[in-house]
């Protein structure tokens, strides 16, 4: 399978059908103008689009009402003739005309609730209803119909709450109690795996090898039964859009060791996607992308073209400003492998395969994360299934109690002269009432005041406070 390229662009086409002359400006020299103004080798192109509308004619969807050509494969026209890649986009959990056409299909909470009528919103689909099939039936139409040689990036992927009269059904088909949160949670896991195998299967329709993406805007740490279905991962990671400038290098520190070719994604956008006239300083752009390769990952920038199909030449003279220096930089980055000697344990790689307790943040991880990178410490992000014995040290930052087998593959990695560094609560029993390991420490318990304080002494002598500082949440002792 060939490797993912360096400069991407992820051109967002979300267009409502109250907009008209939908690609009536599109023109396949300005286009190619355009990306090559950016240094761009590779660009996400539209098939559907969260409104359910279809930038191409289809016998399974719904094209665009104020379209009036084949938007699509001039696009992929246009990159096939100065050598752009174009992997398809369709999103799967949204899917506004068939949210109308079939309300049936929509994703309903425990109270019976599909959406709020008078909030705008995008409105999620059942993966346990005749949706699925819609969806699957759409895929292979477009793989069996159009260049899709580049592979599939399926959008707004992840379990959800569905008590609809459809999903009821089916869980009391299968003796669900919906009041036993547990079951629910693991039939939602089961619909998800559902999911993934028959989207997958429909997406390597004619080809075995044709790559795939199933995007959550996270990659989960530890969930090999869900990772397992994507052929490379892209790490939606936004900055200004709600992920902040912590969340990407604990992505891609984990990504780097899971054997997965794989890419960052940023934006253009001054905030987030679809922020049309929004830019950000080409600096940051550099920044971020310069981020990307010290950390072993390919480059996407988001973008969102204008509805009628004409492509921005700020944004990509913006985007060159970033792509021309990745571009010098990735014969060096190619097949490169980073050499750590620290690992930093993910609290979230104990909740394995459930969504259940999941966020993109994990307040222990990403202090843990953001001193190591402001030290210029070599470390990796890891899971329960890394082998310890490679690193010098590994830490457990906070939240990470040990139990069973993962005690006894810490127990190991000491014995054979690992070293361990424990913070609050991690190392001791699931409880937390004594050490799980031999450490040659007592608990004594966790203080009655919140929050506490500590005091530097002589034995910290390069506390640059050495007066009582804070600790949030009361301490050890």
């Amino acid at each position: 399978m060939s490797e993912l390229r360096f400069r991407q662009v992820h051109l967002d086409f979300h267009t409502s059908e109250k907009i008209p002359g939908i690609g009536g400006r599109f023109d396949k020299s300005k286009f190619q103008e355009a990306l090559k103004r950016g240094h761009v080798d590779s660009v996400t192109l539209f098939s559907k689009c969260h409104h359910g509308l279809s930038y191409h004619p289809t016998k399974v969807g719904q094209m665009h009402p104020h379209l009036s050509f084949d938007l699509m494969s001039r696009q992929i026209e246009a990159c096939r003739e100065i050598d752009v890649k174009c992997p398809i986009y369709l999103s799967a959990g949204y899917d506004e005309w068939a949210a109308f056409a079939h309300p049936e299909w929509l994703a309903c909470s425990r109270e019976g609730k599909s959406f709020n009528p008078t909030q705008p919103g995008f409105k999620a689909l059942g993966f346990d209803t005749p949706y699925l099939d819609y969806l699957c039936e759409q895929i292979i139409e477009v793989v069996e119909n159009f260049d899709a040689a580049d592979g599939i990036f399926l959008d707004i992927v992840g379990p959800r709450d569905n008590f609809s009269p459809i999903a009821l059904t089916k869980m009391h088909g299968f003796g669900i109690d919906i009041f036993d949160d547990a079951a629910v949670s693991n039939w939602k896991y089961q619909v998800l795996q559902n999911y993934f195998a028959r989207t997958t299967v429909a997406v390597k329709t004619g080809d075995s090898k044709r790559k795939v993406f199933h995007n959550s805007g996270h990659i989960l740490k530890g969930a090999p039964e869900i990772n397992r279905w994507n052929s490379h991962l892209e790490l939606e990671s936004l900055p200004t859009g709600g992920w902040g400038y912590d969340h990407f290098p604990m992505s891609a520190k984990y990504a780097a060791t899971t054997g997965f070719d794989f890419l960052g994604m940023t934006g253009k956008f001054h905030t987030t996607w679809g922020e049309f006239g929004g830019f950000k300083r080409a600096n940051a752009l550099r920044y971020e992308c310069a981020a990307m390769l010290a950390f072993g990952a390919k480059c996407s920038i988001g973008d969102q073209l204008h509805p009628n199909g004409e492509m921005n030449l700020d944004t990509y003279a913006l985007i060159g400003a970033a792509y021309a220096e990745v571009e010098t930089k990735e014969a060096w980055c190619r097949a490169a492998v980073p050499i750590s000697d620290i690992a930093l344990f993910s609290p979230e790689a104990l909740i394995g395969n459930s969504f259940i307790g999941r966020s993109k943040y994990n307040q222990a991880e990403e202090g843990a994360a953001r001193m190591l990178l402001e030290l210029g410490a070599q470390f990796d992000v890891v899971d329960g299934a890394c082998d310890f014995a490679k690193y010098q040290l590994v830490i457990l930052p906070d939240t990470v109690t040990l139990t069973g087998e993962f005690l006894e593959k810490i127990e190991k990695y000491l014995e054979n002269g690992g070293k361990l560094l424990l913070s609050s609560a991690s190392g001791l029993n699931s409880e937390k009432t004594e050490f799980a390991l031999n450490l040659g420490l007592e608990l004594v318990g966790k203080s009655e005041f919140v929050s506490d304080y500590l005091v530097p002494t002589a034995a910290s002598p390069t506390s640059p406070v050495r007066g009582p500082f804070v600790v949030h949440g009361g301490a050890f002792n």
